[in-house]
């Protein structure tokens, strides 16, 4: 193993780390902002994680194809099934963890009114076309279709592979868009702190 070889994978670790603190950078941001219920989920952190790491997936597949004709890449299949399986495991975890933040949060009194703003308010749009829809039933579906072709085809079937990214890259943006249009809507809560009254010398 060359001194090159050695630099790139140690680059690529670093380089690794700091891309996985920048995803759920705006996870811990969000979560810090304690006047606004919706944030405080300890769900959202791990949310923008796995959200990322999706899109960050489906980016890297969409700029393959884009840039094939241009210089190819020779892909191995069973490498291929391998980023469609695992992104299809971040696809299913993704909904649930969206699922089970929006049930938590709908139990909380304080951010109820926030979350039927998304699923059922002037946010259910976005929310159940735009994520729902663009950003994990339809990747979802070209994923499973591509894995029940087998390895051979999953690499041949460039537009709808394309069709499945880009989709997938649309519902990532709806889906931080609902939180964070949901939480700027809310009404803040604060806390007011009683001081007692300095007595009098």
């Amino acid at each position: 193993m060359t001194r090159a070889v050695v630099f790139r994978r140690v680059m690529g670790g670093v380089n690794s780390v700091f891309a996985l603190m920048t995803i759920i950078y705006t996870g811990l941001l969000l979560g810090s902002l304690r006047p606004i219920p919706l944030w405080r989920s300890p769900l959202i952190p791990t949310i923008f994680l796995v959200s990322g790491l999706s899109t960050g997936l489906m980016a890297t597949v969409m700029g393959v194809i884009i840039l094939e004709p241009i210089h190819p890449v020779v892909t191995n299949p069973e490498t291929t099934l391998v980023s469609a399986m695992f992104e299809g495991v971040l696809l299913v975890l993704e909904g649930l963890l969206v699922a089970f933040y929006l049930e938590g949060s709908h139990l909380l009194e304080a951010s109820r009114a926030m979350v039927r703003k998304i699923v059922r308010g002037d946010l259910a749009a976005p929310f159940w076309v735009g994520f729902a829809v663009l950003g994990f039933l339809i990747p979802l579906g070209v994923n499973m279709i591509g894995q029940l072709q087998g390895p051979a085809r999953l690499t041949h079937s460039l537009g709808v592979t394309l069709l499945g990214t880009v989709s997938g890259l649309m519902g990532g943006y709806f889906l931080r868009f609902v939180i964070v249009a949901a939480g700027i809507k809310a009404p803040l809560s604060v806390q007011a702190v009683i001081v007692p009254p300095i007595p009098e010398i």
